[in-house]
């Protein structure tokens, strides 16, 4: 998507085309009025923005899709609601993003860290894979971040430091946290976990 463009009554991305074809790319900051909603493919948004102009709609990442967010850029902003699929990715590609708490207490589905520098101070769960690339970083300030699914993991590469994790169901597979990664506050774990 080309030029400055405000989207009344919202922005669907429903590409379907094949593997490395199914890509949406901001070229320049949107907005919307309505809805932002991602129900096939992956949106882009590179180092700009796809904020709704005021308070109100629903951001909709589905099952399957992706989310790439780049410069130094956090969620899109002002849309009231989150709808975030389990099997959805939402992809910090920048150089400092800030990660941002889903709305209303909802999930990241998984989460990944392609960013040089990502920062966290808020609280949030993750139901499926917290992935932290090669050379890349994730450091939590504040905040508690919740492993909050049985087929919840963690996968790092780079630097993870949380300031509290919360493990909340017991892995259906012991290996899912044997990842690298510090924790300078408080581990919690609801359930059994065996660390190897």
């Amino acid at each position: 998507i080309t030029g400055t463009a405000a989207f009344t009554g919202g922005l669907t991305i429903n590409n379907t085309g094949g593997g490395g074809s199914n890509t949406v790319t901001l070229n320049n900051n949107i907005t919307t009025t309505g809805n932002l909603t991602i129900t096939n493919g992956i949106l882009d948004l590179g180092a700009f923005t796809a904020n709704r102009t005021a308070a109100g709609g629903t951001m909709t990442i589905s099952n399957g899709t992706r989310l790439i967010i780049g410069g130094t850029n956090s969620l899109p902003t002002n849309y009231t609601t989150h709808v975030i699929g389990a099997t959805s990715t939402v992809e910090y590609d920048g150089t400092t993003n800030a990660v941002t708490a889903p709305n209303g207490g909802v999930a990241y589905g998984n989460l990944e860290i392609d960013a040089t520098g990502a920062t966290t101070s808020a609280s949030f769960p993750v139901a499926g894979i917290l992935s932290v690339l090669t050379s890349r970083s994730l450091v939590a300030s504040a905040g508690t971040i919740t492993m909050s699914d049985v087929a919840s993991s963690i996968t790092n590469s780079g630097t993870l430091s949380f300031r509290g994790l919360t493990i909340a169901a017991t892995p259906s597979d012991q290996s899912q946290y044997n990842a690298s990664y510090n924790v300078a506050a408080t581990l919690t774990v609801n359930g059994s976990i065996t660390f190897a």
